[in-house]
């Protein structure tokens, strides 16, 4: 299984210094191209029980850092700087899942599953930095293009 995914991971950080209030707003976007290979452990009927491992590459395409400060209640950006990360962000992966056909091609799914995010050695701080390894569910409509 593969494909490409699209992820923006959003973090928010306050300062309160002596009254004066700093915002920081930093915006990072990755496309990647995971690849996941699975193994049926259950069929009945409509309803497929599975398993499956894999990994993922990911490029940051874009990141954006902006601080704003706030003064009398009104926010005002102060420095927007762009983020730039060459480095490669390598994760692992895997997942549980249960799919119900709706036809011979087209089922519904509930995959919950659990990913490790490699330290990218780029020394931007994300959500992926400070906690690696993550728990997800993804819920979705796959087509099956081989049968």
């Amino acid at each position: 299984e593969t494909g490409v995914t699209y992820s923006s991971l959003v973090s928010k950080l306050e300062s309160n210094s002596n009254g004066n209030i700093l915002h920081q707003k930093q915006n990072l976007k990755y496309i990647g191209i995971p690849l996941k290979l699975g193994r049926s452990i259950v069929k009945f009927k409509n309803i497929e029980l599975y398993g499956a491992a894999g990994a993922e590459v990911e490029k940051c395409i874009s990141g954006k850092l902006n601080t704003y400060s706030v003064i009398n209640g009104e926010e005002r950006l102060e420095l927007k700087q762009d983020i730039d990360i060459s480095k490669l962000q390598f994760s692992l992966n895997a997942t549980l899942g249960a799919e119900y056909k709706l036809a011979k091609r087209l089922g519904i799914y509930a995959e919950p599953g659990v990913v490790y995010y490699f330290d990218d050695k780029s020394g931007v701080e994300s959500i992926r930095s400070e906690h690696p390894l993550n728990i997800n569910i993804k819920l979705g409509v796959r087509f099956t293009f081989l049968k």
